[in-house]
């Protein structure tokens, strides 16, 4: 309904174990949908190394803006 440029309706702890989801696959689609903009809970990033992969590569690739949750906003192309 909202129109955004994503394959996942929902990243979760509970999809990556049971392993429907994992960083590979969203840092893939972060690239291949051209992802401006990630929000970060914060509940389940940063406790489990599942996530790891994918917070090295925004804080590598985008800006965090602070509102509550983590916004990161990508300002430059990714290569």
């Amino acid at each position: 309904m909202a129109n955004r440029r994503s394959p996942f309706t929902e990243v979760s702890v509970d999809r990556m174990r049971v392993g429907q989801l994992n960083s590979d696959m969203v840092i893939q689609a972060i690239l291949e949908y051209e992802i401006r903009v990630v929000v970060v809970s914060g509940r389940a990033f940063g406790k489990y190394e599942e996530y790891n992969p994918l917070l090295i590569f925004l804080e590598e690739n985008f800006t965090p803006i602070e509102v509550g949750y983590t916004i990161y906003v990508r300002e430059t192309p990714l290569s």
